[in-house]
């Protein structure tokens, strides 16, 4: 059955992909990224179609993290907190229990943040080591995009104003 998923993101890609000032990102109900724009890309690697989100979390540790700045939960908990509010709203299917399984199979971490896991937040704060330009405090909000395959569209602004003048700088670095 097509319930028009391919469609709804590739009109969201035709809205995201253009952005050059804001990183955005769409992923699925399973932390799959299908959309991200060229700044996100520029963010983190793991911002690119096909990654997946808590996977690169947690089952590639040779992989740059996002850092958890004062005061904020471990991003391993926000990410776990996602996958149960995607799984509160949405019913399982076998890739969300593939998912679920593979990471408490190899992740201790995963394991204990899924077991306290109770939901995320539409809104927070990370922090992301870019080579180029050097630290990044990114405030990101989500936004349930309509429709039933569960995407949500991810968005990043400069935490503070350091932050948002070195993202306009890692923004310049990349115009064409």
């Amino acid at each position: 059955m097509d319930d028009g998923a391919d469609d709804r993101r590739t009109l969201l890609g035709r809205l995201i992909l253009p952005w050059t000032a804001v990183p955005a990102v769409v992923y699925d109900r399973h932390l799959t990224v299908q959309v991200a724009n060229r700044l996100a890309k520029a963010v983190h690697p793991t911002f690119r179609a096909g990654a997946n989100l808590a996977r690169s979390t947690f089952l590639e540790p040779e992989r740059d993290t996002p850092v958890d700045p004062a005061g904020t939960a471990p991003i391993g908990a926000r990410l776990a907190g996602e996958l149960r509010r995607a799984l509160d709203e949405h019913q399982e299917d076998r890739e969300y229990i593939a998912l679920v399984g593979e990471l408490a199979a190899q992740s201790s971490a995963f394991a204990q943040f899924w077991a306290n896991a109770d939901g995320s937040q539409p809104n927070g704060v990370v922090g992301f080591a870019v080579p180029s330009v050097g630290h990044l405090v990114l405030a990101y909000h989500r936004f349930a995009v309509p429709g039933p395959d569960g995407d949500t569209l991810l968005l990043w602004s400069g935490a503070d104003d350091e932050s948002a003048e070195t993202l306009r700088l890692l923004a310049s670095t990349l115009a064409d």
